[in-house]
């Protein structure tokens, strides 16, 4: 980020603070910065990946229309290249984007021009007018853990109120 806190930049509390809190680090993408190997001296970190979830093999082929209000959208539209999706327009919103109806409207009547269903992710179909959500497909992703043991193993000592196991 830009070194500033909530709300003039990204970062929420400083990372020491962070932390001090927290029982692991999870690292979600690939470690291109190799922060995994500075914090594991301080914290277990937790590798995992976002993977599509079982129902995303319906859209797999299929053309879309896909829109998305996350941190990095592009990610998404990644994701539906994967799964072989003929993307025929990609439409990124700011994070946390809040939808207007007529807004979802066009997307959907841009979608059917185009031969294509709209599609967006999880995290922005709860932010979707309730009467469109119907009209939308939903991309789910699941978490695949690259060691489940280790994620069990801290939820399990969570879980019985016990420290976290620090490496």
């Amino acid at each position: 980020g830009n070194g500033r806190l909530f709300p003039a930049g990204p970062l929420r509390e400083s990372l020491d603070d962070a932390l001090g809190r927290a029982d692991a680090v999870v690292l979600l993408e690939p470690d291109r910065l190799g922060y995994g190997n500075e914090l594991a001296s301080r914290l277990p970190v937790l590798r995992a990946r976002l993977r599509p979830g079982p129902q995303s093999c319906s859209l797999a082929g299929r053309r879309v229309l896909a829109f998305a209000g996350i941190a990095r959208p592009a990610k998404f539209f990644r994701t539906l290249d994967e799964l072989r999706c003929e993307v025929v327009a990609a439409h990124a919103f700011p994070d946390h984007h809040v939808y207007a109806e007529q807004q979802v409207m066009m997307l959907v009547e841009r979608a059917a021009a185009q031969g294509a269903i709209p599609v967006t992710t999880a995290k922005d179909a709860v932010r979707l007018p309730p009467e469109a959500r119907a009209m939308v497909e939903i991309l789910h992703v699941a978490v695949e853990w690259e060691d489940p043991e280790a994620i069990e193993t801290l939820l399990a000592a969570a879980a019985a109120g016990e420290a976290s196991p620090r490496q």
